[in-house]
């Protein structure tokens, strides 16, 4: 799990590392204000927050999340887990998720399966310990790892790679 606090750069330091390694899986970025989702293996962005007139949203405080948009980015995380695009990257796990909303349902399957493929979650802190119960109750090797200890791997990895 990559953690930090909001708005500390996890995602750019996601999209940084995706410079020199593969993955799938989605980034939420946040650009104008607004946040979407963007595929990491097609590239493909939508908006994540729902439409004035939509049908059929997700609530979290004062956000409207479009579930037709939460629906294409648990699309994407099972064409990236069925092609073999690996580490899957989750950009974010967090309270919606934890009250059983938004993605899941398609954790749930990635983290319950034999074959849990590696994995690379974006959690806000402080939701840590409880993203960790909620999927990966008795797993052992769940790395929690802070924007600066993420640098320190991604770095050492690259070296050991040349």
């Amino acid at each position: 799990m990559l953690t930090g606090p909001k708005g500390a750069g996890k995602t750019t330091l996601l999209l940084e590392w995706l410079q020199d390694n593969e993955a799938g899986g989605i980034l939420s970025p946040v650009e104008d204000g607004k946040r979407a989702f963007v595929s990491i293996s097609s590239g493909l962005a939508w908006p994540m927050e729902a439409g004035p007139e939509e049908k059929g949203t997700v609530n979290v405080g004062r956000y409207a999340f479009s579930q037709a948009a939460f629906d294409q980015a648990v699309a994407t995380l099972l064409f990236d887990l069925r092609a073999g695009n690996y580490p899957i990257i989750i950009d974010e796990v967090g309270p919606l998720e934890l009250r059983g909303e938004g993605l899941h349902k398609v954790l749930m399957k990635i983290t319950g399966s034999d074959k849990v493929p590696s994995l690379i979650l974006v959690v806000r802190e402080g939701l840590t310990e409880e993203v960790k119960k909620a999927y990966f109750e008795g797993a052992d090797g769940v790395d929690v790892a802070s924007i600066e200890k993420f640098k320190e791997k991604a770095r050492s990895l690259k070296r050991a790679f040349q």
